[in-house]
């Protein structure tokens, strides 16, 4: 099995990250979640900082608030966006997190899970940090970059062939679906599932969305050139294929949000 690479990887990533993210709706996801002020929370998979600056916004006076990412680069952004010590940011593997036992009362990962090759182990190793009585909340897509109306056979087929070649790497667009049964499985007790809604985008995109994938689709192009066989003539078809069907005043494209709640 090969080790995850986060194929949108590129100088354009942090502000892809930053356009997409919405505050207020991650807040009402978070308070949906149970998080409770004064909590000791931890962002696992943090990215840009999106959630940290968003948490110490709503509970400014808690100075226990800590974001970890493998991507020393947007650490480096993420510490530039926020007036408080950078010691709340952290490098680290998700699979091997820099602190003890029972740390934390509340651990919260979004958009990460998708990536990983074995996101049972990086889900154990959070229980792991997480207090006795603390909450774990994990969200991510089901569906993602998959559910599209009308779609032309030949589309279709490149699409599957796109999403065959990413999961190796750890892309698994159906990861939503499954987190109930992982938390299960880690005897997570109290668990709580909710859905929302995600991707939503019908006729001609709006500004944000179309930034969003066509960051996305340049990155996913050219992370195939590299670690792929396929030929420039393909990868060309296949990112005009992927414009113009967004582009497309006639299509369809939504995807599902889901979290899955648990305490240890």
């Amino acid at each position: 099995m090969k080790k995850e690479k986060y194929f949108f990887n590129n100088r354009n990533e942090k502000k892809r990250l930053e356009i997409k993210f919405d505050s207020e709706e991650a807040k009402q996801q978070l308070l949906d979640m149970g998080f409770k002020k004064g909590m000791i929370f931890l962002d696992a998979g943090c990215g840009t900082g999106a959630m940290v600056r968003t948490v110490r916004k709503y509970d400014p006076k808690n100075k226990h608030i800590y974001g970890i990412d493998a991507n020393k680069e947007f650490l480096t952004y993420a510490s530039s966006r926020t007036s408080s010590n950078r010691s709340n940011y952290c490098g680290s593997n998700i699979y091997k997190l820099p602190f003890k036992n029972n740390s934390f009362d509340f651990i919260w990962t979004r958009f990460v899970l998708e990536h990983l090759v074995n996101p049972l182990a990086a889900i154990k190793e959070m229980k792991r940090v997480l207090k006795t009585d603390g909450i774990l909340a994990v969200g991510d897509l089901d569906g993602n970059c998959v559910f599209h109306y009308p779609m032309d056979p030949a589309f279709e087929k490149n699409l599957d062939t796109i999403l065959k070649l990413l999961s190796p790497y750890g892309f698994d667009p159906f990861i939503g679906r499954k987190l109930f049964s992982f938390l299960k499985i880690l005897k997570f007790a109290k668990i709580n599932v909710q859905l929302y809604p995600y991707h939503n985008i019908f006729g001609r995109p709006k500004k944000n969305d179309w930034m969003n994938w066509n960051i996305k689709i340049n990155s996913t192009i050219g992370f195939l050139k590299k670690n792929t066989k396929l030929s420039g003539d393909d990868l060309k078809n296949l990112k005009k294929q992927l414009l113009s069907f967004i582009l497309n005043k006639n299509t369809y494209t939504y995807s599902m949000l889901i979290f899955a709640k648990g305490v240890k």
